[in-house]
């Protein structure tokens, strides 16, 4: 399998589903998972940039209650194990670093957060360009399609958030880590 740079929200982590609780709870808002067909949550959850920040932070923060997608902790274990690095590519604030890394300590007790890379960076490409890695798992559309005008091969993790006309050779939709694992194969 090649090498591969991660997202983490939508990708590795769900962070919707506790967003939407925090929504429900502190905005009386009821919003379902796949209700949500633009990734401009603003619009998806009717509030504006602040307060859709605050949300993601709390999420974030609360990393004890962020699920890891099914499969994920496996595949990361296992693609560890063959490339010994990995990098994660996000579009997190850097701020939230302490809770990026409680988040793999809690989760992922297995990898060897010595060998794990997390690069903060709105602008995916740099960090891809910089590490010479040719293949990222991401879940927002804009981003795989940017991505793939630029030559790199884009998983793009099935959302509700990112249906698009995915025909672009670049990208390769996927449901979830056990395609991405069988597609490394080939």
């Amino acid at each position: 399998m090649k090498r591969i740079a991660f997202d983490i929200d939508g990708c590795l982590a769900d962070l919707i589903s506790p967003m939407l609780q925090i929504l429900e709870i502190e905005h009386k808002k009821i919003v379902k998972y796949e209700d949500i067909t633009d990734f401009n949550l603003e619009k998806s959850f009717q509030l504006d940039s602040k307060q859709v920040h605050q949300i993601i932070d709390k999420a974030i923060q609360n990393y004890e209650n962020l699920l890891p997608y099914p499969g994920v902790v496996k595949f990361l274990v296992e693609y560890q194990k063959e490339h010994k690095n990995i990098l994660i590519i996000t579009q997190r604030k850097i701020e939230n670093d302490y809770f990026t890394r409680c988040w793999f300590e809690i989760w992922f007790p297995s990898i060897d957060m010595e060998r794990v890379q997390i690069a903060y960076s709105y602008n995916k490409m740099i960090p891809l360009k910089f590490y010479r890695i040719d293949q990222m798992v991401e879940d927002r559309a804009e981003v795989a399609i940017s991505l793939a005008n630029q030559g790199i091969k884009v998983f793009l993790m099935d959302r509700p958030w990112n249906q698009f006309d995915d025909s672009d050779e670049n990208i390769t939709r996927v449901k979830n880590w056990e395609d991405i694992k069988n597609y490394g194969k080939e």
